[in-house]
């Protein structure tokens, strides 16, 4: 189980995934989705990379650690598809990077959503 302070952390960058989750279904905002975007990046470097584990011990650091690593992907991924969706001019190809993203992002919610668990 991670520690309160870790949970803390991953709930803040719960809410905004669910909030840029939501601009994600309303097509039309591009600023609002851009703005938290960049609000949720802002939040993983600050809050989320700035977590080194060393409270943590054995079996849940090495756990937190791979989960760690691969959320770290997922937002270096999100970021690419995020730039490539805004870039998109042809309809067809905003929808494909559209599901990509949103993908990306569901990703991201279950990670955080399991890391927000209190595994008494």
């Amino acid at each position: 189980m991670l520690p309160l302070s870790y949970r803390e952390r991953y709930q803040r960058f719960l809410e905004t995934l669910k909030q840029l989750q939501e601009t994600l279904d309303q097509e039309g905002d591009q600023v609002t989705r851009k703005s938290l975007f960049s609000q949720l990046q802002q939040q993983f470097q600050g809050e989320i990379m700035s977590l080194k584990g060393e409270t943590l011990t054995g079996e849940t650091f090495s756990r937190w650690q791979s989960s760690q690593t691969e959320v770290h992907r997922i937002m270096r991924l999100l970021q690419n598809d995020m730039m490539f969706l805004q870039t998109s001019r042809n309809n067809d190809t905003f929808q494909k990077r559209l599901a990509t993203v949103r993908d990306r992002v569901g990703k991201l919610i279950d990670f955080a959503t399991a890391f927000t668990q209190n595994d008494d």
